[in-house]
């Protein structure tokens, strides 16, 4: 998958993203959200699909929510 912001060059089978374990995202299911996310992308006459991903060059750090594995099962 790419990331559909113009100019990016990110890619999953980048070698040079392995290295910085870039991740992709959808877009928001919530319809406020998501109209701000195509706002912030500002294309013209552009559609969204669904395997349209942004990665996460694209997004403050402050954005991500972490969630730790613990091991638990």
């Amino acid at each position: 998958m790419s990331c559909i912001i113009v100019g990016c060059k990110s890619h999953s089978s980048r070698k040079e993203n392995d290295s910085e374990n870039i991740s992709f995202h959808r877009f928001p299911t919530d319809i406020n959200l998501r109209q701000k996310w195509i706002d912030a992308i500002a294309r013209c006459n552009w559609e969204r699909k669904k395997h349209h991903r942004i990665c996460a060059r694209h997004f403050k750090d402050d954005c991500f929510i972490n969630f730790e594995h613990n091991g638990a099962s």
